[in-house]
Parts: C-alpha cells; sequence; structure tokens
C-alpha cells in the first residue's frame, strides 16, 4: 500500500466526519431559554418531593411524579429543548409513578441521544420487565442486537466521535511511513482502523437515510389487537390483551389504525390511539 493510497482515503473518511460532527455539536450547544431552568426546577422539586413520600410509603408519591414528569415534558413541548437527560428524567418520573408505557417510549427516545449510557439501559431494562404481556424475542432478532449493539446502542455523537479517532489513526499511520522504511511499520493498524471507520460511516448513513429500521412504538394503555383495521367484523389477534409498555414495528399505517409486528414476529393491527410512536 502506498502512502497516496492510504492518505486518500483517510482524508475522505475525515472530511466526511467532521460536517456532521459540527453539526452535532452545534445542537448541543444551543441555549435554554431563562423559563426552562424554572420548569426544570420546579419539576426536579416534585421529583424529590415524590421520592420522599415513597420512602414514607405516601400515597401522594405517584402524583408527585407524575407532576415532575409533566413538567419536564413542558420543557420539550413549550420550550422546544430536546436532549437525552432531560428524556432520561422524564423516563425515571414515569418509572416511579408506574407508567411503563410513558416511561418506556421516554426511554427510547433518549436513547436515540445518550444510547449505551449504563443508567439508561439499566432503568429500560426494568421496566421491560414490569410489562405483563412477555414477548420473546425471536433468535434472529437477539444475533442482530449482539452483533450490532454499536449501531442500536452508541449515540450519533459517539459514532462521529470514533470515526475521527479512527480516521487520525489513519492519518498518524500513513504519517509515520513517510520516513521509514515499509517493512518498519505492520500494515494491520491501518487495515483495522480503516474497516472500523467504514462500519461506523456507513452505520451513521444507514441511520441518517432512516434505512435502518422501521418506525417504532409503545403500547400506552392494555389494549386488544385486532386481525383488521376496525373493531367491528375482526377478531382479536390474541387470546389477552397487549398490556401497557409493549414494543412494536409499524409495518402500515392507515392512519386510524396501525399494523405492527411485536419482537417474536407476530403481527396484529392497533388503534393510533392506544399507541404513541417513538420518533
Amino acid at each position: 500500500m502506498t502512502f497516496h493510497r492510504t492518505l486518500i482515503p483517510a482524508l475522505a473518511v475525515l472530511l466526511l466526519a467532521l460536517p456532521a460532527l459540527a453539526r452535532q455539536n452545534e445542537a448541543n450547544e444551543t441555549s435554554a431559554p431563562a423559563d426552562a431552568a424554572a420548569l426544570f426546577a420546579e419539576a426536579q422539586t416534585a421529583f424529590d418531593r415524590g421520592l420522599d413520600e415513597r420512602a414514607k410509603d405516601s400515597p401522594r408519591a405517584a402524583a408527585s411524579f407524575e407532576h415532575a414528569a409533566s413538567t419536564w415534558q413542558r420543557i420539550i413541548d413549550e420550550q422546544g429543548i430536546h436532549n437525552g437527560r432531560l428524556l432520561y428524567n422524564i423516563g425515571n418520573a414515569h418509572l416511579l409513578a408506574g407508567e411503563l408505557g410513558p416511561a418506556i417510549l421516554s426511554y427510547r427516545r433518549a436513547e436515540q441521544y445518550i444510547g449505551g449510557d449504563r443508567h439508561l439501559v439499566s432503568n429500560l431494562q426494568q421496566a421491560r420487565r414490569r410489562v405483563t404481556t412477555h414477548i420473546e424475542p425471536k433468535a434472529s432478532s437477539r444475533v442482530r442486537e449482539d452483533l450490532l449493539f454499536w449501531h442500536d446502542d452508541w449515540s450519533t455523537r459517539t459514532r462521529l466521535l470514533l470515526l475521527v479517532v479512527f480516521s487520525g489513526i489513519m492519518w498518524l499511520w500513513a504519517l509515520a511511513r513517510l520516513g521509514r522504511s515499509r517493512r518498519a511499520w505492520p500494515r494491520w493498524p491501518v487495515w483495522t482502523a480503516g474497516v472500523v471507520a467504514v462500519a461506523l460511516v456507513v452505520s451513521l448513513t444507514v441511520e441518517q437515510l432512516g434505512i435502518d429500521r422501521q418506525p417504532q412504538g409503545v403500547v400506552m394503555r392494555d389494549v386488544t389487537g385486532r386481525l383488521g383495521p376496525s373493531e367491528i367484523g375482526y377478531e382479536p389477534s390474541f387470546t389477552e390483551p397487549l398490556a401497557e409498555g409493549v414494543e412494536f414495528s409499524v409495518i402500515e399505517d392507515r392512519r386510524d389504525w396501525l399494523l405492527a409486528r411485536l419482537v417474536d414476529g407476530r403481527e396484529t393491527w392497533l388503534p393510533r390511539q392506544a399507541v404513541t410512536l417513538v420518533n
């Protein structure tokens, strides 16, 4: 491999990463309006009050957590501020209030910003274990999750930073060979860095184009799935309703009804009013 053959791909990968990284930083550096700080403080006070009431087994604890969640949600709805930590807080408040659907929905939305965060992963798993309708994922789905965990769990920012790091490794390796004998420098580091960089570019491209997965949704209240998009004339798909918190992929959208695919591959029609999409 000549210097030029190494340098040109490295330069191309680095130039691809920098504009996206700059846009990511600009989004994160957007200043919050003053009203958002007041709302956040109000929500935090309600959340702390809920923790105290929960420790005393007070029945008012759930109401305090619900107030915290709704106030944090106002920051998103009224101030237009979106970030992973805010959504994570909303999920925690819903979970402590016993609202599994909204909790899982908020955690799933937080994944788009802070995917891979150990606290987020742990709390999402805890919420999923509480869902009374247990659905075992297909074996193929589990294999995909194990092999592509970095694509699903790592945030966009993390993958962009890693792309810059591995592109830098390619640059350093290429520059180091300028003054050295070719035999003195093994090729495996640059090949490894190149493979990782290409994988990250593909991951980010697939994410940006929205071709990696179908729209995702969460059941917000117990609902009966139907064999067709109507409660009239179509029998239930299953013997029992789907519980709040069940997750699914959207196969078809008919305004008032969604054709949903569960993690085990089964499909059913769900009324839109009983579910909420993650994105």
